[in-house]
């Protein structure tokens, strides 16, 4: 096939090895509320790339769309196969693949990219989104983990929000609603900035997959998985800032010093916290700490309240909100500063 003549030229008994590392991505789509191209993107271990795009018209059924997935997929040379509930299955994919699903403009509530063996799996929702869907009610967004167990899924609508439906906003209401199950199962959950990371430590050759949607008919809902090999780094081209976001952790200073501020503003910092021994500040609260004089967000792991010189209280957070200041949250406590 078209993907593996990169190592036909070293032989069968490389040819042998990769066949068994084979494994399987199953897509399943719903019915599209838009029109535009959904992008289906297969990174290969070797860095070699291949972008599908399928064009889909408002008029169709899932059944279709999964049809011209199939379809498009076949004219690359890649064995697939219909699944039941409107699902194709990408078979003979070398393990440490990622295959990524872009839903474009196309307004789909709920799609899914399913495999055994994954590693982790990335749901982003880049960008601002329009928060209406194209019947007029408010656009919902949603999120979720596909394990051997069953799916687990949560939706959050645009009325919800308050109508501010940049990708932050919905990524956080969604990890906050699955973060209860994530626990019950074993389910590694984080939140990066605009998308959630899901990782399955447990479930190495188990199924397992992502969840993914909106009805808003902006672009920048995605999933993507990783078929990775056991012992494997987890990390493949294509799967958003979870490199990144490591490498800026190593290099940042560990406890970042805060005090109160009354004074407002109109960008910050914006960290979960995890562990506290605040009485102000509780675990799960989303924590909003004015942007500091270099305009750069540090990924500390622990942070300290200071007052009058010395420590007040102390805890564990997450930078939840990437690298640059942003608006605050709805919900997010304001009135800190970094010392």
């Amino acid at each position: 096939m078209r993907r593996f003549n990169s190592w036909l030229a070293a032989g069968a008994t490389i040819l042998a090895s990769v066949a068994a590392l084979a494994g399987t991505a199953t897509i399943r789509v719903s019915q599209p509320t838009g029109a535009g191209v959904v992008t289906v993107t297969i990174n290969f271990p070797d860095g070699t790339q291949d972008i599908i795009p399928i064009s889909v018209t408002q008029v169709m059924t899932a059944q279709e769309k999964r049809d011209q997935i199939a379809v498009n997929l076949l004219g690359r040379g890649y064995s697939t196969t219909p699944t039941p509930q409107n699902g194709v299955k990408i078979e003979d994919l070398p393990e440490g693949t990622t295959v990524a699903v872009d839903s474009g403009t196309t307004g789909e509530r709920v799609d899914r990219v399913i495999g055994n063996g994954a590693r982790e799996g990335f749901i982003n929702f880049d960008g601002f989104y329009d928060p209406f869907a194209a019947d007029g009610q408010p656009a919902e967004f949603t999120a979720g983990f596909v394990t051997s167990a069953g799916s687990y899924l949560a939706q959050v609508s645009a009325d919800e929000l308050q109508m501010s439906t940049d990708g932050f906003n919905v990524s956080l209401a969604l990890f906050e609603r699955l973060l209860p199950a994530a626990l019950d199962l074993g389910v590694e959950l984080d939140l990066l900035g605009p998308g959630l990371r899901v990782g399955f430590p447990g479930l190495l050759g188990q199924r397992s997959g992502v969840v993914f949607g909106t009805t808003s008919l902006s672009g920048g809902a995605r999933g993507d998985l990783h078929l990775s090999s056991i012992g494997g780094s987890g990390a493949g081209e294509g799967l958003v800032g979870a490199a990144q976001s490591a490498s800026v952790a190593n290099s940042q200073p560990r406890v970042s010093e805060i005090e109160f501020d009354s004074r407002d503003s109109s960008e910050y910092c914006v960290y979960m916290i995890e562990q506290s021994t605040c009485d102000a500040l509780d675990a799960g609260d989303t924590v909003c700490v004015n942007c500091p004089d270099s305009n750069r967000c540090p990924h500390t792991i622990v942070f300290a309240v200071v007052n009058d010189g010395g420590v007040e209280c102390n805890g564990r957070w997450r930078n939840v909100g990437g690298r640059e200041c942003r608006s605050c949250p709805s919900g997010g406590r304001r009135g800190w500063r970094f010392r």
